[in-house]
């Protein structure tokens, strides 16, 4: 047994012990193995209050476009269209109040939906929580016919559950919206262009190649599952980041990651990865980022060799 199982026993021992303490020892314990799913069950808790099963953070970083993080209830096609441009959404932004969308106000945020949840939608609420650096930060809920609750509007204006808890269970993950948010990084140059340049400035080319099923589950839940996706985003996000513009990173069909790396140097291959992944570790878990399966695929010293094994044929 490793030292995060017996600490995680000791943990249960413990809480077992203490009735009062069930319900913050097992957030606390799933904030301590993942920033995310600690913030995602207290999204959860919070939902509940409000008595909606569907809903997120509308997020905008620098005054830019406001994108749904930490979908739940909604399906995949949501959480990728739901993003709201930032003059678009000015006109309604209030600070200190909710703001309500419904009626035909409402169709003004219907393309933001799968054709599955605009059927459904009844409304839209948002309520302004507050600011993270340059990180704005909206509570999202959806009232819809797809929904286990029906609430009437009357009703619905009652059942608004405070934000300030939910609000300080942002704050403890201050780093996983950011890391959630797309990044609109683009690539700078062809693979073949970038890698005949960097061949023939006498670098050397080394492979590296992950996989991500062990960690985030099989590829149809990657394709299907909000969040799940929405992780997958946030890691290959950070391994172009830290690959930046000199490498070649490769996003494959099969949801796997294939580096090329350019050195004038021996890379130190466990060093290097340990780089790449280590900043995931706190907002997605230890036990989670350790299960992404790590290869390495040697060198190559051709642009076809590089181009081969980008499209997975080696």
């Amino acid at each position: 047994m490793g030292l995060i199982d017996r600490a995680q026993v000791a943990l249960t021992r413990t809480d077992a012990s203490i009735p009062e303490k069930k319900k913050t020892g097992l957030l606390d314990r799933i904030a301590y193995a993942s920033h995310y799913d600690g913030l995602i069950a207290a999204f959860r808790e919070w939902l509940g209050q409000c008595l909606v099963d569907r809903g997120g953070f509308l997020c905008s970083l620098n005054g830019g476009d406001w994108h749904l993080l930490c979908p739940v209830g909604l399906d995949v096609t949501t959480a990728n269209r739901f993003i709201v441009p930032s003059e678009h959404l000015s006109r309604f932004f209030n600070p200190t109040e909710w703001i309500h969308f419904t009626d035909t106000k409402l169709d003004t945020l219907r393309t933001c939906l799968s054709s599955r949840e605009s059927d459904g939608v009844q409304a839209i609420h948002l309520k302004y929580m507050g600011k993270i650096k340059e990180l704005r930060v909206c509570a999202v809920i959806i009232d819809s016919t797809l929904s286990r609750h029906r609430l009437s509007e009357r009703q619905r204006n009652g059942t608004h559950s405070d934000t300030a808890a939910l609000w300080d269970a942002v704050l403890r993950s201050e780093n996983v919206l950011q890391l959630l948010l797309p990044d609109g990084l683009n690539d700078q140059g062809s693979p073949a262009l970038k890698a005949k340049t960097l061949l023939a400035s006498g670098m050397k080319a080394v492979l590296l190649s992950l996989s991500l099923e062990p960690a985030l589950g099989p590829t149809e839940r990657m394709a299907t599952d909000p969040r799940i996706a929405e992780i997958y985003r946030a890691i290959v996000t950070r391994i172009k980041k830290k690959a930046g513009a000199s490498n070649i990173v490769q996003a494959c069909d099969d949801f796997s990651i294939r580096l090329v790396l350019f050195s004038s140097q021996t890379l130190d291959f466990d060093m290097y990865v340990h780089q790449l992944l280590s900043p995931l570790e706190r907002a997605f878990g230890i036990p989670r980022i350790n299960t992404i399966a790590v290869s390495s695929g040697g060198n190559a010293k051709t642009v076809q060799d590089i181009l081969k094994y980008l499209r997975g044929n080696d």
